[in-house]
């Protein structure tokens, strides 16, 4: 079945053939390097807006390179889980990037989870690098560290003074240079898994539903037909509540 002026199925996969979310953000990103593409609302001490924050594609691949070199310096291996455990917030995007580039998975939890529901997460995912937001996060987290035999690396995005052992900045893994992300891309392929998104468990344990490079690509493609116009400036409005606990 096809509808009058739209792929069919079959001519969608052709269109997205070899097509990978590094190698489209790496095309996106030569074309418009100056083209904004991350806005988060500025705040001042108490929480109140002053502004925004921008960050260009061209930023945002530099910010990517540098994560895939620091998960390259850990010796992440493709296929392997990078955890992520944050707020809606800009960093998620390049450090979900730099895994992708490295042909890691990173798997995003709800920054909701329990220190129980971290630890069947990141056992079931067998992730080994668990990147988190704050000390919030991290306590959680550290309540289960020592039933996380397979975690080998904890970072965290806004790192007081006084960290546990173990536990390093954010900063340490954006400090090893910048990747050669054009090489890198390269060898990306759709069969890769470009996220493993868990369900909320509301029936039983959450399972992990396994998202390719293909899906994604694919997925795209047919939005843009369905939009079916030119939707470079546009913008659009992610908005999740920032509950603190």
């Amino acid at each position: 079945m096809s509808i009058p002026g739209r792929s069919t199925i079959d001519e969608l996969h052709a269109k997205v053939a070899g097509q990978t979310v590094p190698t489209r953000f790496l095309a996106l990103a030569a074309e418009r390097p100056d083209a904004v593409f991350l806005r988060s609302m500025a705040t001042a001490p108490g929480s109140n807006p002053v502004g925004w924050n921008t960050f260009t594609l061209a930023e945002v691949r530099a910010l990517a390179a540098r994560t895939a070199a620091g998960l390259q310096a850990l010796d992440v291996e493709p296929g392997e889980r990078v955890m992520l455990m944050m707020r809606n917030r800009p960093d998620f995007h390049w450090l979900d990037l730099g895994a992708q580039f490295v042909r890691a998975t990173p798997v995003s939890i709800y920054n909701s989870s329990s220190g129980e529901e971290i630890q069947y997460l990141a056992s079931h995912a067998e992730a080994r690098v668990i990147i988190v937001e704050d000390a919030g996060f991290l306590a959680r987290l550290m309540e289960i560290r020592d039933e996380l035999p397979l975690l080998e690396h904890i970072f965290v995005i806004e790192a007081g003074d006084d960290l546990p052992d173990g536990v390093r900045p954010v900063a340490e893994l954006l400090a090893h240079g910048e990747a050669d992300l054009d090489t890198l891309g390269a060898v990306t392929s759709p069969d890769d898994l470009a996220t493993l998104i868990y369900t909320s468990g509301t029936t039983g344990p959450p399972k992990g539903v396994m998202i390719t490079q293909g899906n994604v690509c694919y997925a795209v493609e047919m939005l843009n037909e369905l939009i079916d116009r030119d939707v470079n400036d546009w913008r659009v409005v992610s908005y999740l509540p920032r509950t603190r606990h």
